[in-house]
């Protein structure tokens, strides 16, 4: 029997990491070079590689896959709290780069799309970010779905406020911020503050840092 079958549904306890197993399939890779506390692992596909970085944190992460050829990599000195990171389909992917954080969120990816975050992009809780919109508009003269799924794509040092939606197809520009409780569903250039719904900009040549003074 596949060693990974014999775990599904197992708790296994390593130092401060606990992990609930449901893992299925075949050439499965998990390369864990950070921290699980209270992680969620629940895999079924073939080809599936999963990599989290030194010195970085989930805590309290579901990661479900299902499908083949999925990737999920996490750089160093990150963090991902509670939320969820979520692939369907076949040939997604979700990418984030070193010095990233998300207080809590929900990333979901499907149709073989991807979401990427630059380097020290700093998201608050509540964040959900979509690849596409698990159903299907289709329109009525021609018949043809209208709404595929497209990357979601943060370049470097974005701020996305607490509350806020990132919808399919979004790209935000490196140094942009998102204003509270914004939903996002076009492209935000770099250097401006976008904010409500639909977020428009209302500020360019600006930047951020984490520190308030």
């Amino acid at each position: 029997m596949n060693f990974l079958k014999k775990v599904a549904r197992k708790i296994v306890r390593m130092g401060d990491a606990r992990f609930d197993h449901n893992i299925k399939g075949n050439r499965i890779s998990i390369h864990n070079k950070g921290k699980f506390r209270e992680v969620v692992l629940d895999i079924e596909g073939n080809d599936i590689e999963i990599s989290i970085g030194t010195n970085t944190l989930l805590h309290g992460t579901l990661i479900f896959v299902r499908g083949n050829n999925q990737k999920i990599s996490i750089g160093e000195n990150c963090y991902f709290g509670k939320g969820e990171l979520w692939i369907e389909d076949d040939g997604g992917s979700i990418l984030l780069q070193d010095f990233c954080t998300v207080q809590s969120g929900h990333f979901a990816v499907t149709e073989g799309s991807s979401i990427s975050l630059g380097r020290d992009c700093m998201l608050a809780h509540d964040i959900e970010i979509r690849t596409g919109d698990s159903h299907s508009i289709i329109d009525l003269e021609s018949g043809n779905r209208m709404n595929i799924a497209a990357p979601v794509i943060l370049e470097e040092h974005v701020w996305v406020g607490a509350h806020s939606r990132i919808l399919k197809g979004v790209k935000l520009g490196s140094h942009s911020i998102i204003g509270t409780s914004s939903v996002v569903s076009s492209a935000v250039p770099p250097n401006s503050i976008a904010a409500g719904m639909p977020a428009k900009v209302i500020r360019t040549g600006v930047t951020w840092t984490r520190e308030r003074n």
